[in-house]
């Protein structure tokens, strides 16, 4: 059982909360966020208060996936750390 605090892919629960106590996520409307508000940098024109408010909406989907993930078996320890990613993404573009 998940902790309060306890990290899940990337995100943090606020104290107290646990995955536990949300309910079921259903991944037919995760996957339509996931559509919406995919991570993306600040775009030519956009002002700041815009990305921010994209960034928090952002923000929430990544963390109910998080939390959708931990309800359905996946757990925060089965992702790769971020060392084996870097060494990833420098495989892929050929500088290791």
């Amino acid at each position: 059982m998940a902790g309060p605090g306890r990290r899940l892919q990337g995100r943090r629960l606020p104290p107290g909360e646990v995955p536990e106590a949300w309910p079921e996520i259903p991944t037919t409307l995760l996957e339509r966020l996931e559509t919406l508000y995919p991570p993306r940098c600040m775009g030519p024109g956009e002002s700041d208060r815009d990305h921010l408010f994209y960034a928090g909406a952002q923000n929430l989907v990544s963390t109910l996936r998080a939390i959708h993930d931990n309800q359905n078996g996946e757990d925060a320890e089965d992702m790769p750390d971020s060392k084996t990613i870097e060494a990833a993404i420098s495989r892929i573009l050929g500088e290791a």
